[in-house]
């Protein structure tokens, strides 16, 4: 018989390699036709569930927001600059392929986790 916390990190390891691999399947190269987006000045919103870096209030700066990564659900566009929220921290703009859905912020190292940006939508062109 194991000791139990040898018991525990072993599962620990399973839960986290198996995240790691639905999460490393869902993400994939942009598009080659995927441009950039543009904002032509800073807004603020607050985006709810970002418990690591905003968790609230959240600066979106002005600029080119390079498109990153995507996935099924839409592509991520990094920021020019840090996002500000209780910390400041690199991410940026999930824009979703389906009009209806909500945009969303994301923070690096934690993309996984998608924040719902509240109120207006940003707006931002090619």
């Amino acid at each position: 018989m194991q000791p139990k916390e040898t018991m525990n990190a072993k599962k620990l390891c399973l839960t986290v390699l198996a995240a790691l691999s639905l999460w490393a399947c869902a993400v994939e190269p942009v598009a080659p036709n995927t441009r950039p987006i543009i904002l032509d000045t800073s807004y603020t919103r607050y985006c709810d569930n970002g418990m690591l870096f905003g968790g609230g209030r959240v600066v979106f700066p002005k600029g080119v927001y390079q498109p990153s990564f995507q996935t099924e659900a839409g592509v991520f566009y990094e920021a020019p600059t840090f996002l500000i929220g209780a910390v400041p921290a690199r991410g940026g703009l999930f824009i979703p392929h389906d009009p209806s859905g909500k945009q969303a912020c994301w923070f690096e190292p934690a993309f996984f986790q998608l924040s719902t940006v509240r109120g207006e939508p940003i707006p931002y062109h090619h």
